[in-house]
């Protein structure tokens, strides 16, 4: 397992089994990358748990999560929306206020319509609770809080 220096700044990604991280979304030069990868078998809560315990930990040594990702799977059932729920409000807590962080939600390449409606979803449900100057994107769309309400940017 690799270290996290104090007072880095870190992206954190997570990939579900069947998901497709996209290069082009690699951090910015001087930001760390984690990435924490669904095990074959391994239930979507559970993954969600470890997870959580990954982010809390880089947190704790003091980095800073200044971007993430959650590179989803074409699977679409209430035990992945759960574990996409836990994994994205435990981002959104990762940021810092008025840090301007970003999260990518990320639908796989095969994926069906429904799954950019399921993602966008999350995103406008949880956006309201985001970090002051954080933004949720989802393709091109982008949702943030602005304070007392959740504006969506179109493409």
């Amino acid at each position: 397992m690799s270290t996290i220096p104090n007072q880095s700044k870190v992206m954190v990604v997570a990939v579900e089994h069947g998901g497709q991280w996209r290069f082009n979304l690699r951090p910015e030069a001087g930001v760390d990358l984690v990435m924490v990868v669904q095990l074959i078998g391994e239930e979507p809560l559970a993954f969600a748990r470890r997870f959580l315990r990954k982010v809390v930990h880089i947190v704790d040594r003091g980095a800073d999560v200044v971007s993430a990702a959650l590179a989803v799977a074409p699977v679409f059932d209430i035990r992945h929306l759960e574990a996409r729920c836990v994994i994205t409000r435990t981002l959104l807590r990762a940021f810092r206020s008025g840090a301007n962080s970003q999260l990518h939600l990320v639908e796989p390449s095969n994926s069906t319509p429904d799954c950019l409606s399921h993602l966008a979803a999350i995103a406008e449900g949880l956006a309201a609770s985001a970090a002051a100057g954080s933004q949720i994107r989802v393709g091109c769309k982008l949702y943030r809080n602005s304070g007392d309400s959740t504006v969506r940017a179109d493409c």
